[in-house]
């Protein structure tokens, strides 16, 4: 559960956002009733936890102390092996962490954003390229606002998987998104009926690998 900060509600007839003491309520009512009956509960705190090639983990909550992480603390950035985001992040910051990955050298292994909770309109273009001991990412499971993923993951030679790339209904590029990517196996793209042309220039040139692409019409 949360243990600090708050949590938001979501899908649910209490839906809204709460203090973080009622979190561990939340999920005693929820496991005596033995259903979740729709309810998803995600911590709204943005934080960042980044574990090292020396096994140090750095924990980082709040904008201030994410703030301080992705303008001042880069020695951190350079030994990072895993990086974990979640909650409700700024454009400003998210922006920030965003820059901070793309320069961040190779050294990531994997990156996990499942419980991250994106501003209206984001871009992921460029954001992990040529990082090359990145192995998977696990992207936003909230139906994101991610406008682009050009070359998103281009030059990732150890990546083998992507999740939840599903759910970005909203994206207009994967121009070579996937390039050179030789250990990539598969890839879900959102499913058909899309209002948006979506550009596949080069997406997954190099992906030798590659055994099927689902949901591309």
């Amino acid at each position: 559960c949360v243990a600090a900060g708050a949590f938001t509600v979501l899908n649910s007839s209490a839906r809204g956002h709460y203090p973080a003491r009622y979190a561990k309520e939340w999920a005693t009512a929820i496991d005596n009733n033995n259903q979740w009956n729709g309810l998803v509960m995600v911590q709204s705190e943005p934080r960042v936890v980044i574990t090292t090639s020396m096994n140090t983990r750095f924990v980082y909550s709040g904008e201030s102390e994410i703030g301080d992480l992705v303008n001042n603390l880069q020695y951190v950035w350079t030994v990072a092996t895993d990086l974990s985001v979640s909650g409700i992040f700024s454009s400003t910051n998210l922006s920030s962490l965003c820059s901070r990955i793309q320069t961040s050298g190779s050294s990531l292994r994997t990156f996990d954003a499942s419980g991250l909770i994106l501003p209206e309109t984001t871009s992921f273009e460029a954001l992990f390229r040529n990082h090359t001991n990145l192995r998977s990412a696990v992207l936003p499971v909230r139906e994101s606002s991610v406008v682009s993923f050009k070359q998103a993951f281009e030059g990732c030679s150890a990546l083998t998987k992507v999740e939840n790339l599903d759910v970005a209904k909203d994206a207009v590029s994967f121009d070579t998104a996937f390039k050179n990517c030789p250990a990539l196996v598969s890839v879900t793209l959102s499913p058909a009926g899309s209002t948006n042309a979506v550009s596949f220039n080069s997406a997954f040139s190099g992906c030798t690998a590659l055994t099927g692409i689902a949901n591309l019409d």
